[in-house]
């Protein structure tokens, strides 16, 4: 009896939980990571990894990174750029390593067509990095 009960916790907690993606780019001098946080937001996870060599080659400021990214995200959803209504630094203590929390405002016209995450670098390479993610 005891096992029955075990296997219908895990199978409810299987069949409940939905994996989110993560969603990346990278190129020799960035990481672009990007993690929706639940499906029915707009909120991102966005995780920038900085390659050792680009931080020297460049003069990276860490202030730069913490404080000056707010033009650099967006959405693009058929073909109209979306501005993030939010952009909240995460402090996660990793060298190299700048983490964001990006929402957007919600958007009810979505009907399964893809969207790209955009990060255009404004400090490294002056890259713009166009992410694909899947619309459920």
């Amino acid at each position: 009896m005891k096992l029955w009960g075990i296997f219908f916790l895990i199978l409810g907690i299987g069949v409940g939980c939905k994996k989110n993606r993560m969603n990346l780019l990278s190129d020799r001098d960035i990481e672009v990571q990007v993690l929706k946080i639940e499906e029915a937001s707009q909120i991102y996870r966005v995780r920038i990894l900085l390659s050792e060599g680009s931080i020297k080659e460049k003069n990276v400021r860490q202030e730069d990174m913490w404080y000056k990214t707010d033009s650099c995200f967006y959405l693009n959803y058929k073909g109209r750029a979306r501005s993030p209504v939010s952009i909240e630094p995460i402090s996660n203590g990793l060298k190299n390593i700048y983490e964001y929390l990006v929402a957007f405002d919600e958007m009810t016209e979505i009907d399964g067509e893809r969207m790209e995450f955009i990060y255009r670098d404004k400090f490294i390479n002056k890259r713009t990095y166009k992410i694909s993610l899947e619309n459920d």
